[in-house]
C-alpha cells in the first residue's frame, strides 16, 4: 500500500534523505568542534547542543503552524529541507564557532519543520491500517542512513578536508531534493491544497 501511495512513498524518501544529511553532518561537525574548541566539552555542547536544540524546538513548534499557511505540505517540506541544506552547504568550509552554531541551528529547524510535515503528508496519504506499517519504514530509513553516514565517513573522512566535505555533503542532498521536487511535481504533491485541522500532526 505504502509503495502504491506516491504521497506516502515520496514522504519515507525524503524523510531518509533528511536522516542521511542529519547523520553525517551531525557527526561530521562533532569533529570540527573538537578540532575548533579542543576537549572543553561544556562548550561544545552549548555552541553545538544549544543551538541544534533552538532549531529543533522551534521547528517542531512552527510546523503546524506554517502547515496552515502554506499552498501545500510537499512545499513547506521542500522548503524546509532546501533550508537545512543551504546552512550546511554554506557554512560546512567555514571553521569558526558561529559557523558551527549557524549550521546546527539550520539543522535542527529544517530537519524538524519537515520531519512533522511529513508525518502529517503520511497520515493524509494512508488509511488507520497501513500508517503503522509506514512509520516502521521510518525506523528502516533511520538505520540505514545512520549506516551509510558512518560507511561514507569512514571512507572520505580526513582531518584536512572536513569542512569541504561538509559542505559537498550539503550540495549533494541539495541536488538530492532538486530530484524530489521533481517527484513531487509529478505525483502532484506541490498542487493539492493544505490539509485544514493540520494540528493534530503526528509527534513521533
Amino acid at each position: 500500500e505504502v509503495a502504491r501511495t506516491p504521497k506516502a512513498g515520496a514522504a519515507i524518501t525524503t524523510y531518509f534523505w533528511l536522516r542521511l544529511l542529519w547523520s553525517f553532518s551531525i557527526v561530521s561537525i562533532g569533529f570540527v568542534a573538537r578540532d575548533l574548541i579542543g576537549d572543553e566539552e561544556l562548550t561544545i555542547l552549548v555552541i553545538t547542543g544549544g543551538a541544534g536544540a533552538l532549531g529543533a524546538v522551534l521547528g517542531f513548534v512552527l510546523a503546524p503552524r506554517l502547515v496552515d499557511k502554506v499552498s501545500t505540505t510537499g512545499m513547506l517540506v521542500l522548503a524546509a529541507s532546501v533550508f537545512a541544506g543551504a546552512a550546511i552547504t554554506l557554512f560546512g568550509a567555514v571553521e569558526l564557532n558561529i559557523a558551527l552554531a549557524i549550521m546546527t541551528f539550520g539543522l535542527g529547524f529544517g530537519f524538524f519543520l519537515a520531519k512533522i510535515t511529513l508525518d502529517s503528508m503520511v497520515q493524509e496519504a494512508l488509511g488507520d491500517d497501513f500508517r503503522g506499517r509506514a512509520f516502521s519504514l521510518y525506523d528502516i530509513a533511520y538505520n540505514l542512513a545512520w549506516v551509510i553516514a558512518a560507511a561514507a565517513l569512514k571512507l572520505f573522512y580526513s582531518p584536512d578536508i572536513q569542512g569541504l566535505l561538509i559542505a559537498g555533503g550539503g550540495a549533494l542532498f541539495l541536488l538530492g531534493i532538486g530530484a524530489i521536487a521533481a517527484w513531487y511535481r509529478r505525483a502532484g504533491l506541490l498542487a493539492a491544497p493544505a490539509p485544514e485541522g493540520a494540528s493534530g500532526l503526528s509527534r513521533k
